[in-house]
């Protein structure tokens, strides 16, 4: 069995992953850096999207506002397909 790889020393580019490299990936979402995640994870098999898809809603520092982010991803990288203010409590 081989030692775990260590990623503790990686360098972290602030775009969004694209298999060309990290100067073609789309930028990060506003607000993101520092946010609080109040949810994250992937998706229903129904809803279609490709890769399984990634869920991120976030509230930015010093905002009341909860944005939600949702990627597709493929092995050609990971592209925003939606971000819009949301409400946690939609009823």
């Amino acid at each position: 069995m081989s030692a775990p790889l260590d990623y503790g020393g990686l360098e972290v580019f602030a775009r969004l992953p694209d298999r060309r490299g990290p100067n073609y990936g789309d930028d990060l979402l506003p607000g993101i850096i520092g946010a609080q995640i109040v949810n994250f994870g992937t998706v229903p098999g129904s809803a279609d999207l490709e890769g399984g898809g990634l869920v991120i809603d976030y509230r930015p520092i010093n905002s009341d506002v909860i944005f939600r982010a949702v990627f597709a991803l493929n092995e050609s990288g990971m592209w925003t397909e939606y971000i819009r203010p949301w409400a946690l409590d939609q009823t």
